[in-house]
């Protein structure tokens, strides 16, 4: 899995909940860091945003934890990413990290 799994997961409607999407982000940066060694810059951008997001997800659930997500309209997922259209389809992690917002 990667973050354009996500990403079009979220288009289709297919999270019912925020704990769904909580986990497949989590597996992301999970499969990151088992993937690359250590000492590889994925591995340490891996787990540098795998703690920015920690962070933001929960301070989002503690301001609105009620708050249906515009995106995938799935309660409790008050944290919409911020999508860029562009024309590339790159999975690498630096055009992740900006289509994510992170």
């Amino acid at each position: 899995m990667y973050f354009g799994t996500v990403k079009s997961k979220l288009e289709r409607g297919a999270y019912s909940s925020a704990n769904g999407f909580v986990a497949d982000v989590r597996l992301n940066f999970s499969n990151a860091l088992r993937y690359y060694p250590f000492g590889r810059i994925e591995q340490g951008a891996a787990k540098n945003r795998s703690g920015v997001f920690e962070t933001k997800w929960k301070e989002a659930m503690e301001k609105k934890p009620e708050t249906t997500c515009p995106l995938c309209k799935v309660k409790g997922l008050s944290v919409s990413p911020k999508l860029k259209q562009g024309k590339s389809s790159s999975t690498s992690s630096s055009s992740n990290s900006r289509a994510w917002g992170f």
